[in-house]
């Protein structure tokens, strides 16, 4: 298999954290997003969308998003799966990482729309869209609501599905830190958030990840 990853974006990151937790043997292909080498046309016959990552499988097939990604490369663990053992520990933790692409968009809609070399290029891929400036207000919104939910659902758990690490926290985690890096917001009045935070930077596939 062959893994098409950008170093610093959140879904590929996601992806390799699964593969560092899982120890997994794979080959790794740095896309240069910076130099658009996702644009160009080798990449497109990979991946017309022009978005990392990619998955090519042995047998030629290719696997783009990152959730179906790392639910591929998570089957098969058992009980130690990033994803849970049984069938209601399994529709919790989804159900927790499609919420948090709510927060993810917000993340975007300010990044994507406020900064100039993202002229033209107001969402990722391969085609070109036109930046709209209202959509940075509306992000931040976005943001801030999801962060209050979290917030509170932290209150009384561990993890953000309840008392076990899973791919939700992974998940989490990363979309924090890149808000935090190209926002430059700060979250430090979310006490729950922060704490839980503290704990995630210290398990060992988070560790390796942001070290590697």
């Amino acid at each position: 298999m062959k893994f098409y990853n950008f170093k610093t974006a959140p879904n590929p990151m996601k992806v390799r954290a699964v593969i560092i937790h899982h120890k997994i043997d794979i080959e790794i292909i740095d896309i240069n997003l910076l130099e658009q080498e996702n644009l160009t046309p080798k990449y497109l016959a990979i991946n017309p969308r022009g978005t990392v990552p990619a998955l090519l499988l042995d047998d030629g097939q290719i696997l783009l998003e990152s959730l179906a990604i790392s639910t591929f490369l998570d089957s098969g663990y058992g009980e130690k799966s990033l994803f849970g053992s049984d069938q209601q520990e399994k529709a919790f933790i989804l159900q927790k990482c499609i919420a948090l692409e709510d927060f993810y968009i917000g993340v975007q809609e300010v990044f994507r729309n406020s900064l100039e070399r993202y002229k033209n290029r107001g969402l990722p891929g391969s085609k070109a869209y036109e930046q709209i400036p209202a959509l940075i207000e509306r992000g931040n919104h976005r943001i801030d609501n999801n962060l209050e939910l979290i917030e509170n659902d932290m209150k009384n758990s561990l993890y953000l599905a309840k008392d076990k690490f899973s791919y939700a926290d992974i998940t989490l985690y990363i979309y924090l830190q890149f808000a935090k890096r190209v926002l430059k917001r700060d979250f430090s009045h979310l006490k729950s958030i922060m704490n839980w935070e503290s704990r995630l930077s210290n398990e060992p596939s988070i560790k390796k990840l942001y070290d590697s």
